[in-house]
């Protein structure tokens, strides 16, 4: 049996639980996004060294939930699984080259 029907099989479960992960994860950068938007301009126009130093632990903040979300987003696509399969494609058609290529010739 190839590696690909294998992970077929057990990725669902695992899905399920990586896309509530997921979800959740989106639910808090937004969140997070939106508390921001009402913090992030009064800071800019903030007087004295503190605004500066606030304006700078908001970016940094911001900067944090951006690449959160970034990786959140490249989970949704399972990689791993992707390149199992894309690797078995590849081994059955160097394995059956001359049949497919006779095949294709009609």
């Amino acid at each position: 049996m190839s590696s690909c029907n294998i992970l077929r099989r057990v990725t669902p479960q695992l899905q399920r639980k990586k896309l509530e992960q997921n979800g959740t994860l989106f639910r808090n950068c937004l969140a997070s996004f939106e508390s921001l938007d009402s913090c992030v301009i009064p800071s800019l126009y903030a007087e004295g060294g503190d605004g500066q130093l606030y304006s700078q632990l908001l970016e940094c903040h911001f900067k944090e939930e951006v690449q959160n979300l970034k990786i959140g987003i490249l989970e949704i696509a399972d990689s791993q699984e992707f390149t199992v399969c894309f690797y078995d494609l590849l081994i059955f058609i160097a394995c059956h080259y001359k049949e497919l290529h006779k095949w294709a010739k009609f």
